[in-house]
Parts: structure tokens; C-alpha cells; sequence
């Protein structure tokens, strides 16, 4: 397999930033090679431009906390295919980056599980409310529907392509 090259995107707002340094250092910790990987923070922050680090300022007056116009922004400045979206309050697991080689590139749109701190589950899969057995509520993973289902947008991965034909709605 060809290296996997990474974007992660990170969202966040000055009020909101207290876990950026946690999360690059999680994003670092995987020992991902430099060239395979970049960091961009879109939001105002105290983080500056560093050598995997790129920071876009965002005018928070526009629309306050404005999600969908700053993950649009990262899908058009992401250098990589393969693009992490997450909000600024999340941190990798310290395998993920050997665990994601293993699963590979064939998809379009992926999702991780994602643990709390304390390992529990948090919500990462879930029904939609007119699903009659798990509408509201966190799917197993074993889940074999195809329809009625959803991630949450606080973190997902997904090919640049794919965000780039079908662009977030900024409208919300």
C-alpha cells in the first residue's frame, strides 16, 4: 500500500480552543511521517503556524461557531485525499493512526468509533428518530441496515473528492 496521506481538520473558536495542544500531540504521538500528514485549524486560536500545523483565521461575526462554511475550508485547503474532520474538543487514541493503516482506503466516507476518556462509548453511530427499533440511540456495531442511520459530525474522515463534489450546506 502506498502511504496513507492524512489531512485533519480541526474546527474550533477562541472560546473553544483549550484542547488543541492535546489534540495535535495525540495526532503527533502516532508517528505518522511528516510528509504523510498536515494539521489545519480553522477558527480563531492561540495555536500559531507551525511545521505541520497551518492555522486560517475565521471571522466568528460572520455566523457565530459557522461548522459547515469551516469544514468547507478545510475540504478546499486540505493538500491530502484523505481528510479527518474534528471538532476541537476530541483526541486520537494512541493507536489509531496502525489501527487505520490496517482497515485501508476503500471507502468514501468512514467513521471510528470514539471513546469518552474513560473508555465508554460515546455517541458515534446512531438511529434516526423514525427508526422504529433504534431511533435516538447509539447503534450496535454489528449494525446491517443501510438506511436510517447516521455519524455525527464531530468527527469523521472522508475522501477530499467526495467533500469537494457534495460541499456541507451552509446554510445550517
Amino acid at each position: 500500500m502506498d502511504k496513507l496521506k492524512i489531512t485533519f481538520g480541526i474546527i474550533t473558536t477562541e472560546n473553544t480552543q483549550s484542547y488543541l495542544n492535546d489534540i495535535i500531540g495525540s495526532i503527533r504521538s502516532q508517528n505518522i511521517p511528516d510528509d504523510s500528514y498536515e494539521i489545519i485549524i480553522v477558527g480563531n486560536c492561540d495555536i500559531f503556524n507551525q511545521h505541520d500545523v497551518r492555522v486560517i483565521g475565521f471571522d466568528e461575526s460572520q455566523k457565530n461557531m459557522w461548522i459547515t462554511k469551516k469544514k468547507n475550508i478545510i475540504t478546499s485547503e486540505a493538500r491530502y485525499e484523505n481528510i479527518v474532520y474534528m471538532h476541537d474538543y476530541l483526541s486520537l487514541a494512541s493507536d489509531w493512526y496502525n489501527k487505520f493503516l490496517e482497515f485501508g482506503t476503500e471507502w468514501d466516507i468512514c467513521m471510528n468509533a470514539i471513546k469518552n476518556p474513560d473508555g465508554s462509548r460515546i455517541l458515534d453511530w446512531m438511529g434516526l428518530p423514525d427508526d422504529r427499533i433504534y431511533g435516538n440511540v447509539v447503534l450496535p456495531y454489528d449494525y446491517e441496515g443501510s438506511t436510517g442511520m447516521y455519524i455525527p459530525g464531530y468527527f469523521w474522515i472522508a475522501k477530499k473528492s467526495i467533500m469537494s463534489e457534495y460541499q456541507l450546506n451552509e446554510d445550517f
